[in-house]
């Protein structure tokens, strides 16, 4: 019963286009953090031909994916909208980068090393920033949507695996390397569209602003009642 309940509760949530919309493709942004590591690891391997130099640059990535509370304080200071646009780019460019050294062969570990590196630094946090707009999303449902938002991300984790495999079964890893980038534009680019409408329906007074909960102001800032910001 109880979860026939919450599969009721499911529909509900996503019931808005708007919610459904900026949902589904946030969904498939975070997806991409799911396939990356095959796909870089075999794309590294292809190229350097040493199990090495890609293992070393996949614990790159994850080691310096740590800075993921640095940028969550960085969007707390300046919004989502400032954040989280710089930082897409940035990964998809060094994304793009790594797919063109995997074409070109290149075996420096230190070319490697140096685009894990920056792959890391610039990762957004598409998965925070996706909670925290559940707030502004569905004031009033955020314990079902923080549920569905947790199963989501289980779910694109056990799948993303299994399409990077099959990428890498259809041909070269650099090829199933530029999904990556293109996944994580579509989900970052949704976010900061929905920030872009509710920043057009926020009022002007300032002091009002921090008296309306789930609302942001036009840095992307979810703002509450104490005037807190997420």
């Amino acid at each position: 019963m109880t979860g026939t309940s919450g599969a009721g509760s499911y529909r509900q949530l996503l019931a808005s286009s708007t919610t459904r919309r900026t949902y589904v493709l946030s969904s498939l942004g975070r997806s991409a953090y799911a396939m990356l590591p095959l796909l870089f690891l075999f794309a590294v391997r292809q190229a350097s031909g040493s199990f090495a130099v890609a293992a070393t640059a996949m614990s790159l990535v994850a080691l310096t994916s740590l800075s993921m509370p640095v940028k969550s304080r960085l969007i707390d200071r300046h919004g989502q909208r400032r954040v989280l646009i710089p930082l897409g780019v940035g990964m998809a460019l060094a994304l793009v980068a790594a797919t063109g050294m995997a074409a070109a062969e290149v075996t420096s570990p230190a070319a490697w090393w140096t685009v894990a590196v920056a792959q890391g630094l610039l990762a957004p946090p598409l998965g925070p920033a996706m909670r925290a707009q559940w707030r502004a999303l569905a004031p009033s449902s955020t314990r079902t949507a923080y549920a569905l938002d947790a199963v989501t991300e289980e779910v694109l984790w056990l799948l993303g695996p299994a399409v990077a495999g099959l990428l890498l079964a259809l041909g070269p890893a650099r090829h199933g390397l530029l999904v990556v980038p293109a996944l994580i534009l579509i989900g970052q680019c949704r976010l900061r569209h929905h920030l872009h409408r509710c920043s057009r329906g926020a009022p002007d007074d300032d002091h009002a602003q921090r008296w309306v909960p789930g609302r942001a102001d036009r840095d992307g800032r979810v703002l509450y009642r104490d005037g807190r910001t997420l």
